[in-house]
């Protein structure tokens, strides 16, 4: 309810800055990774051809308030406009937000046709984006910016970080299968295709190549083997098989002789502990 009470009062703002019936600041900002850039205007049309950059830190932040503290005594409202920028967006937008000022989302669509049409050119810089922010703004093109509570945006911020894990994960699989096991150890590509992720990660770490496995012989490999499959839980039964048949792989593999010390033994055990 309360996210909806402050819809509301968003739907009522909008509507008095687009009539005119309240005389308020806009002020676009063109969000970066360590710098932003700021363009000052207001709902009558008038804009400052001059912009200014603040840091994405404290500073900077207090630099940009200081700025807007001139404008209060000539605007009923301040409205900052920022677009979606992956999210760098976020902690200006919550300073602002606590600071009591309205924070407004301007559609990226419009902004970069605005800047197209302003310029006639496809190129985009900060300053261009800044001023094409503010005019969209000036336009009445702006909406809601949801500020989620802190639960929300924390699970949100741990789904992100899950699905981010997911794809790493991913990624150093197909690494290790593309670019080192085809010369230490070619057989075993097949069998990382239907063997577990960690039962995979367990074995490279411990035996980065058929020789540290041959090295080892079959019955120290095989118990200590055993040991990391306790620890990984699940059903054991099927990875006697696999064990032996690892075992025969190495003995007969035509993978490149490696030692502990090789780049290539080095690089898979590096990726397999990722």
């Amino acid at each position: 309810m309360e996210q909806y009470s402050e819809y509301q009062k968003f739907l009522e703002m909008k509507t008095a800055v687009t009539s005119k019936s309240k005389k308020a600041a806009f002020i676009g900002i063109d969000i970066a990774k360590n710098k932003h850039i700021v363009s000052i205007g207001d709902n009558l049309g008038w804009g400052d051809d001059k912009t200014f950059p603040i840091s994405n830190e404290a500073t900077g932040y207090e630099k940009l308030l200081k700025n807007v503290d001139k404008l209060k005594s000539q605007y009923e409202l301040i409205i900052f406009g920022v677009e979606a920028s992956g999210g760098y967006e976020r902690a200006l937008s919550s300073y602002l937000n606590e600071k009591g000022f309205w924070v407004v989302r301007v559609p990226t669509v419009s902004v970069r046709r605005e800047r197209e049409f302003a310029t006639q050119s496809w190129h985009k810089d900060d300053l261009r984006d800044a001023k094409a922010i503010l005019r969209v703004m000036q336009r009445g093109i702006f909406h809601y910016y949801w500020f989620r509570d802190k639960k929300w945006e924390n699970i949100d911020a741990l789904v992100r970080l899950q699905i981010h894990l997911t794809q790493r994960a991913k990624e150093l699989q197909i690494m290790i299968r593309v670019n080192v096991l085809p010369v230490v150890f070619p057989e075993l590509n097949n069998y990382l295709k239907r063997l577990s992720t960690r039962f995979s990660e367990t074995l490279l770490k411990n035996y980065p190549s058929p020789f540290h496995i041959t090295e080892k012989g079959y019955e120290p490999f095989y118990k200590d083997m055993w040991q990391h499959i306790d620890k990984l839980g699940g059903k054991k039964e099927p990875f006697k098989k696999i064990l032996a048949e690892i075992y025969k792989l190495a003995e007969h593999s035509i993978g490149k002789p490696m030692g502990y010390g090789d780049a290539k033994t080095l690089e898979l055990r590096h990726l397999a502990e990722q």
